[in-house]
């Protein structure tokens, strides 16, 4: 039997916050400091130190790629979760509640992300790479099994606990508008992660045996897929960073695609796919596909 949402509430009331507040004072970003604590960049601490600028501007395209990925992969698996909202409100007052706050949160988090990212546009002084598509790769997502959207939300969801994490970690002096904005990202979302389980459960208490199986198959296609969307972004930053007024030359250009398509697999998949609460959901709900997820696990690791 899948409990009801009635704890979300009182949880969510507790980490709810203003959008104003986080995002006080973004369009005036330091940029002359870095956004995105190291661990989320991956640059090679050499490259760093020999080349500031270069490593500088390297860190300010990642974080506004950051804010773009994060905001499509979003938009992608929320479709679904407000179709949740529909049955909800015949049969579960507070299961309707809870995924209408989380679609609120969700918005909010979408609003913040735009004011950064814009912010970030302005202060980088050089058109930034903007993925076109976006309703037509949202499209692309939604096209496989519930099952597999429901899994990839789960992995969206815990991202941001684990890249939270990671700047806790990185004593490096940053702009402290980021910090505010992953600290804010990580608190609701760990709420909204809980309605995301729900939807799972309900799903997969539903679902036939085919469904299970093509629902997690799905999510791999879709991490594979996502994949080569990132070095899609990795190309279209090195091609900025050419226009800039920095050495490439070298192999250095080489190297540094190498690293960043490794630091996207990173940062993007397999930080999720790694998190305890992924593998938990995996074991519970496709016990039959553990060895499928520690294959997909090995394929993105690059650590």
């Amino acid at each position: 039997m899948v409990s009801s949402l009635a704890s979300v509430i009182p949880a969510a009331d507790r980490v709810r916050w203003s959008l104003e507040d986080v995002a006080a004072g973004v369009e005036l970003l330091d940029v002359g400091r870095p956004f995105l604590p190291a661990a989320l960049v991956h640059a090679d601490a050499k490259v760093a130190q020999d080349r500031p600028r270069l490593g500088l501007a390297l860190n300010h395209l990642r974080a506004h790629g950051y804010l773009e990925v994060m905001g499509f992969l979003k938009r992608a698996v929320l479709p679904p979760l407000l179709g949740h909202a529909a049955p909800a409100l015949f049969e579960d007052a507070d299961d309707f509640w809870a995924v209408l706050r989380v679609a609120e949160g969700e918005a909010k988090h979408l609003a913040l992300f735009a004011r950064f990212r814009a912010a970030v546009e302005t202060g980088f002084g050089a058109p930034l790479p903007r993925a076109e598509g976006g309703v037509e790769r949202a499209a692309h997502v939604l096209a496989e099994e519930p099952l597999a959207v429901a899994l990839l939300a789960l992995h969206v969801g815990y991202l941001a606990q684990e890249h939270y994490g990671r700047s806790q970690r990185d004593g490096g002096e940053r702009d402290p508008c980021f910090d505010r904005l992953l600290k804010a990202h990580w608190q609701e979302q760990a709420v909204h992660a809980r309605v995301v389980l729900r939807r799972l459960a309900l799903l997969r208490r539903d679902a036939p045996a085919h469904a299970v199986q093509r629902g997690f198959e799905g999510y791999g296609r879709l991490l594979r897929w996502l994949d080569a969307r990132l070095g899609e972004r990795v190309e279209a930053d090195l091609e900025t960073l050419g226009r800039l007024d920095v050495d490439l030359e070298g192999g250095l250009q080489a190297q540094l695609r190498a690293d960043q398509r490794a630091s996207q697999r990173d940062v993007f998949l397999g930080a999720g796919i790694r998190h305890p609460q992924v593998q938990a959901a995996v074991r519970e709900h496709f016990p039959r596909h553990i060895e499928g997820l520690r294959s997909l696990e090995a394929s993105f690791d690059v650590r």
